[in-house]
């Protein structure tokens, strides 16, 4: 007669990923973002995207959301990685990371803003405005390269007297502009240029605000990649005892999104394949170990 004996199997949450761009990456915000799942929780590793300037790095802030960019922070932490152990089977999570840092140089000061216009739309063909510092010296040349409107910053820590002078291109004429101190309250406008060349035009005092606190701690955009976690919901898997072996069938539902590859392995630890290694199976939904020698009454752990 068949002897048959039926061991409890348990099924770790299971995650599937894929990692996408997200916009607004900073070159200091943390790098290569991976997941592993471990009998521990979902665990995440990053590089550090370097510094720029001055910036020390002095934490990282893990985020983690229902919705892509939409992330809440969860923890910090100095090191490079961290485990997750508050993941709730059923729910599909993108996680992300960004950098705490100080430091930082602060930019300039900005002293001026320039609405440049062109009539016809095709910019400025050649002419511009040499804006000059208190000592007299050129510091940016203002033009418009194409089309028919711009901003433009310029940006100096020097306090006093800033001058404007006219160089003509061509078709001067459609060239209009207006000058804004660092307030941004208007100071100068033209709306048709009938300047000489060379003409120095307007000058006017420097608002230099405070520079920008930097004793603080700044911190980066998320991460450039998003890592995304899709867990499954519980597999089922019955293990059968015959004369010379025993054998697992395991099942699982059938995924909505979208699935590379899928893993499936046997362990007496969760998360691990210390039994039957990881075997890719693909798209499908089930797998059968067969040839096992397992002990009776022991738990096994099916991961997916």
């Amino acid at each position: 007669m068949q002897r048959k004996s039926f061991f409890l199997i348990m099924l770790l949450v299971v995650f599937a990923s894929f990692v996408a761009s997200v916009v607004h990456a900073q070159s200091l915000a943390p790098s290569k973002v991976r997941l592993n799942t471990t009998a521990a929780g979902v665990e995440l590793n990053w590089d550090d995207g370097g510094n720029d300037g001055n910036a020390t790095t002095v934490k990282y802030e893990i985020g983690r959301g229902e919705v892509a960019g939409a992330y809440s922070t969860i923890f910090e932490t100095s090191g490079h990685s961290f485990i997750d152990t508050t993941a709730v089977p059923g729910q599909t999570y993108y996680y992300a990371v960004r950098e705490g840092y100080t430091g930082w140089d602060p930019p300039p000061a900005q002293v001026f803003r320039f609405e440049v216009r062109d009539s016809y739309g095709d910019g400025w063909n050649g002419s511009y405005i040499g804006v000059l510092n208190p000592s007299g010296s050129e510091i940016q040349q203002v033009t418009l390269s194409g089309g028919s409107f711009g901003n433009i910053l310029v940006t100096s820590s020097a306090a006093g007297t800033y001058s404007f002078v006219w160089h003509s291109g061509s078709w001067a004429s459609e060239c209009g502009f207006t000058i804004y101190d660092a307030n941004d309250n208007q100071i100068y406008n033209v709306n048709s240029v009938s300047f000489s060349n060379g003409q120095l035009f307007f000058s006017s005092e420097a608002i230099i605000n405070p520079p920008e606190d930097n004793s603080g701690t700044r911190f980066t955009a998320w991460s450039e990649e998003i890592v995304r976690f899709y867990p499954w919901a519980a597999a089922t898997a019955e293990a059968r005892n015959y004369k010379t072996e025993t054998v697992v069938r395991a099942r699982w539902p059938i995924y909505e999104n979208e699935i590379v590859k899928t893993f499936v392995g046997l362990s007496t630890v969760p998360g691990e394949a210390n039994v039957v290694d990881f075997i890719d199976v693909g798209h499908a939904t089930e797998h059968t170990f067969s040839g096992l020698n397992l002990e009776t009454g022991k738990e096994y752990f099916v991961t997916v």
